[in-house]
């Protein structure tokens, strides 16, 4: 049980971590085309 939540936490973590790469690199290229950082 204990390591299915150390699981989750960790995919969580991870998830969050790639949103805000995803949302830094947006606010950094605010352009019409995709971003490199996106493709």
């Amino acid at each position: 049980m204990k390591l299915r939540m150390v699981y989750l936490l960790s995919t969580l973590l991870l998830f969050i971590a790639q949103a805000n790469i995803g949302i830094t690199c947006l606010w950094s290229h605010y352009e019409p085309e995709v971003p490199e950082c996106l493709r």
